[in-house]
């Protein structure tokens, strides 16, 4: 085992336990380049599509199926708008995401940056300005925003974690 420690609001966790529901074959009609690395996934239930992370872009990805076509580029538009109206945060790349949606009327997009001490939150509905963090204790590897905007981080703890492809 690597040593990694999650741990929530600064506090360490010992026992977690997640309920995983059973997985679905999933068909996407508009893969971004052939030459994308995901790094990361994110998707809600009420968007009708998901949400890859690459290191410099979150790219929303419909699902074959669906119909939200015109929401899906106007998510894409709100996240573009959001990231890279914060330059020094996305030239340095992304190393996590997660998307919190309290109803599907109040989401946002939550990202880490590759220094893993920089927090990027991009409300997506309603719309609003980008709000940067400093996050302390880390560098933290991966984030991940629950209701009521509870954190929970993932800290690199020792030298036999793996580190991402850069």
């Amino acid at each position: 085992h690597g040593g990694a420690l999650l741990q929530h609001l600064g506090h360490n966790q010992h026992k977690v336990t997640f309920a995983l529901s059973t997985g679905e074959l999933v068909n996407i009609q508009n893969w971004p380049t052939a030459f994308a690395r995901p790094v990361d996934l994110a998707c809600h239930r009420d968007f009708g599509a998901l949400m890859v992370l690459e290191k410099y872009a979150v790219h929303v990805l419909q699902e074959a199926n669906g119909t939200a076509t015109k929401d899906a580029h106007l998510l894409q538009d709100n996240i573009d708008r959001c990231i890279f109206g914060e330059t020094d945060f996305q030239g340095q790349g992304i190393r996590s995401f997660s998307l919190q949606c309290e109803a599907v009327e109040h989401c946002s997009l939550w990202l880490l940056a590759e220094n893993g001490h920089q927090l990027l939150r991009c409300p997506l509905s309603p719309l609003g300005p980008a709000e940067m963090m400093e996050l302390k204790g880390g560098p933290w590897r991966a984030v991940q925003i629950q209701s009521h905007q509870e954190l929970w981080a993932w800290r690199k703890m020792g030298a036999l974690d793996d580190e991402r492809d850069q």
